[in-house]
Parts: C-alpha cells; sequence; structure tokens
C-alpha cells in the first residue's frame, strides 16, 4: 500500500476540518501543532500605549485645578520658591514631550492593530458576504493609510470596487488619529 501505515491515519467524525498531528508513540518529548494560535501583538501594543496615553492626560487634569508639585495655584504666605515654579514648569515640560512622542507613535501603533484586525476580518465572513479578491489586496497592503487606493475604493461598480467596510472603518480611524496631535 506504498508504505503507508493505516495506525498513523486519524479518522474523526463530526470534527473540525483542520488535520491535528498526532504524537507518536516514540515521541512523547515532542510538542504537538497547536491549531488556531493567538497572536497577543496587539494586546501587547494597547498595554503599552493606552497607560502611555492616560497618565499625560491625568495630569494635565489635575495641573488644570492646581500644580503638579504643589496644594494650589495661590500660596496664602504670598510666594513660592524659585524651585517650586521651576518644578511645575518641568512637569508641564514633561507632559508636553510625552504627548508629542504620542502622536508621533499614535499612527503606527493603530496601523499595527488594525493591520491584525483586518486578518480576523477577512477570516470570519459568512458565505454571502465574502471579500473579493481585489478587497482582500486592498486590506493586505494596508490600502486605510493610502491616498489612492481610498480614492478608487469609491467606485459603484461591483468589480471595480475594491472598498468594504473594514477598509473605510481604518481609514477613518487613522485620520483621526492622525487629527488627534498637540
Amino acid at each position: 500500500m506504498l508504505g503507508l501505515n493505516t495506525d498513523d491515519l486519524e479518522f474523526h467524525e463530526n470534527r473540525s476540518h483542520i488535520p491535528q498531528k498526532s504524537v507518536k508513540p516514540g515521541n512523547e518529548n515532542t510538542k504537538p501543532d497547536t491549531v488556531g494560535r493567538h497572536r497577543y501583538t496587539s494586546l501587547w501594543l494597547l498595554t503599552i500605549y493606552i497607560p502611555l496615553l492616560i497618565i499625560p492626560w491625568v495630569l494635565i487634569c489635575v495641573a488644570v485645578y492646581r500644580p503638579i508639585n504643589l496644594p494650589s495655584y495661590q500660596n496664602q504666605a504670598g510666594w513660592y520658591s524659585p524651585a517650586q515654579i521651576d518644578a511645575n514648569y518641568n512637569w508641564q515640560r514633561a507632559i508636553r514631550v510625552a504627548n508629542s512622542v504620542l502622536s508621533l507613535i499614535t499612527v503606527p501603533v493603530t496601523s499595527a492593530i488594525l493591520a491584525q484586525s483586518a486578518v480576523i476580518y477577512s477570516q470570519r465572513r459568512k458565505d454571502s458576504t465574502q471579500l473579493s479578491f481585489i478587497q482582500l489586496l486592498a486590506l493586505v497592503n494596508r490600502g486605510w493609510a493610502d491616498v489612492v487606493t481610498m480614492c478608487s475604493a469609491r467606485h459603484k461598480t461591483p468589480e471595480k470596487r475594491i472598498g468594504s467596510s473594514f477598509l473605510w472603518f481604518a481609514a477613518s480611524l487613522t485620520l483621526l488619529s492622525e487629527c488627534n496631535s498637540p
């Protein structure tokens, strides 16, 4: 039978169509292939990015009512020392620098998260709403950041239409993140 051993084949009824690798008796130390691996890059990006985004915002909210390092803008004694005033300016400068750095990394972080979301969006579709090949290429090439792609996404004819709802959502989110710089 051409070297096929029927003991190595596994037949499953009512199971997923994805083949799973079985561990042979002599190879207990090898790990079986995992089906449906998750990528945690987006989670790590958000875990780092969101606190970096929230901390300057909280400091600005505190600075509206009082200096970061002092109890009030009004001193009952009548004056603040130059060191206290310099420390307040240093806090304000640090907040401006943090906001500038965050505005520089907002678009790349947003685009990276959208790229991973596009993979999920393209795979989890109903049969009646499948993406065409050209729509899939627009998502793969990160068309939401390309002006030419977005201009050609407006076509009304189905054979020329490369726009999808995710592409328009991603383009609007990218535009919003570009406009939200200090």
